[in-house]
Parts: structure tokens; sequence; C-alpha cells
């Protein structure tokens, strides 16, 4: 179907009349995925990237550099997943520059492309009273397929998965690896998700607490804390090395989105076998104000976990029966 305009209402009180779909552009390999609220635009040639990524509601740009789609360890030896280089200045992207970048011989090359629906990550047993959400939550799943480069992990294949969501600003990404060579490989460390984001503020100096980029960021690898802010073990916002160009004169702006393992994995994959990694949910605010957010946020979870609506009184006891 053709892409639409951007949606005009407020989509926490209204009824967004847009389903999340993937689109092409008129330039030749290049690809959208937009629900009305939020697009993200890739290349796909000649190597298959995040080109552009759009909060439609406030009119902003959230991306200002181009990075690989995911890194991958395998056997001590670092492979990006896509890319393209050769961007002159990381402060900001222009579309005119794009043409002009290239693909990394060394890095996984994209060779396939999937379209569908989104797919439940596991079955939701529906047994107490819950609100009637669907499950899956409805949107659009794209699949790109990369194979190793010659040497010694080719038959190697990673599957960068991006989902984009129905009625809200909110995408996720994971990625599955598959040993199709004649031999174990080990995936040392692993970076799922790389985003290099506009800067939400600049400082010369160091403040005593830095303004992230505007988008909650969260993972089904939490634990150890009882909010998404202190039980977050793999989401980091960092300073952008290729950044030269910044306000801070320390270039310690933490405007690089890392998602990975704190440690390892360090994990052999059999020939045949797959390794997956966790996925990653980014929700893109509109405004700064915390209520908003906060109930943005509560849309997120009824949307991605439905039966976080089951039973909305805690209760220490050790079973439901009625008796």
């Amino acid at each position: 179907g053709a892409l639409t305009e951007p949606f005009a209402g407020d989509w926490l009180i209204e009824r967004v009349d847009r389903s999340a779909g993937v689109y092409r552009t008129a330039h030749p390999g290049e690809i959208v995925l937009d629900n009305g609220l939020v697009r993200q635009m890739l290349r796909l040639t000649p190597h298959a990237a995040l080109v552009g990524y759009t909060d439609l509601a406030e009119r902003e740009t959230l991306l200002r550099s181009v990075r690989p789609e995911a890194l991958v360890t395998l056997d001590g030896t670092e492979y990006a997943v896509g890319g393209l280089t050769g961007q002159p200045e990381h402060a900001y992207l222009l579309p005119e520059w794009l043409d002009a970048m290239d693909a990394d011989p060394a890095a996984f090359r994209c060779v396939a492309m999937r379209v569908g629906p989104i797919a439940e990550r596991f079955a939701w047993k529906r047994v107490r009273w819950s609100e009637d959400r669907p499950w899956p939550p409805p949107g659009v799943e794209l699949q790109l397929d990369f194979v190793a480069p010659d040497g010694p992990h080719a038959g190697v294949t990673v599957t960068v998965h991006r989902e984009l969501y129905d009625g809200l600003p909110l995408s996720a990404k994971w990625f599955t690896l598959r040993n199709g060579s004649d031999r174990p490989v080990r995936v040392d460390a692993f970076t799922s998700d790389l985003l290099a984001a506009v800067e939400h503020e600049s400082d010369v100096e160091k403040p005593k607490g830095w303004e992230t980029p505007a988008i909650h960021v969260e993972t089904d690898f939490s634990y150890g804390g009882f909010r998404p802010e202190s039980a977050e073990q793999g989401v980091r916002w960092v300073p952008d090395p290729l950044h030269s160009s910044q306000v801070n004169y320390q270039r310690q702006t933490p405007n690089l989105l890392k998602v990975s393992a704190p440690v390892g994995p360090g994990l052999p994959v059999e020939p045949g076998g797959t390794f997956g990694s966790f996925r990653t949910w980014q929700l893109v605010f509109d405004s700064t104000d915390r209520e908003r957010q906060g109930l943005a946020r509560r849309r997120m979870y009824r949307t991605i976990a439905p039966w976080c609506t089951e039973n909305p009184i805690l209760m220490h006891v050790r079973s439901a029966d009625p008796d």
C-alpha cells in the first residue's frame, strides 16, 4: 500500500487510524517502517542500515549517524552486521550523503528481506480476567538476513528482526544467529542495538547529570531491581567517539545507545544450531511531561505484556483458587 500522512491527533486519547507497515520509497533499495507516529528508514544496498528515524508527532529527527544493525564477536573476531561507512560528519546526517557512503567488505552482508505480522513471543494462557487486549499485538515485523564474509565464519547467518506496533510510537529489535558452517562457532559478545541519536542537551563542561535522548529503552533481560531504570542490565547511553564536533570539549555527551550483554555470553553454537539475543523495545516520547511519559509507558506494557492487566492487586498468596 501507499505510505500515508502522519497521524495528526493525540494517540493517547484517540484511535490511530493507521496500521504499521513496510513501504518502498522512490529511491531504489530503500524502505520505511511507518505507523503514522514514528518512521524508520533503511537502505538495503550496498549494505543494510538504518538511515532515518523520525518522531512524526514532533517532526523531530532522532538519528544523526549511520551505524551497523548489530555487532557480533565470533571466536574472538568482531563483525559488523550491515552498516555504511564514509559519513563525513557525525553530528547530523544529510540524505545526499547516503549515495556516496560505502559498505565495509568485512561486515555481514544483507541478502534477503521478509515482512509479516508480529508473532507471539510465547503463548499467553488466559486463566483470569484481564483487559480484552490482542495477543500477539498488532503490527508488522521486518526480517533482514545477513551472511558472513568469506573467511573462517562463512556459512554463519544473522537475521535482524524489527517490529513496529500499531497505535503507539513503539518498536522492537533483536537478532538470531544460525551456524550454517560445519564446525562450532563461539558467540563471545554481541551488541544487538546501536543507535547514534541526536543529543538531548549540549554542555561544554561536565554536568551533574546528563539528559539522555527522549526514548525509553527496555529489554526482557532486566533483573536485579524493582524499576526498569535500576533493573536494566544491557542498556547504556555512552559517549560516541565518532562525534568529534560536539559541544562538550571532552567528547563525553552520552548520545550513543548500546544494548548488549554486560558479560559474555561466550556460548558455543554447534553446526545447524542457533543463538538469539534478548529483545529491546524503544518507546519514543513526544513530550517531556512526566505524566504523559508515564501514560505512554503504561500503554507500552499493556501492548507487549497484556497479562499485566490480569490482576491489578498484589496479594502474597500461594494459590488463586477461590476456596
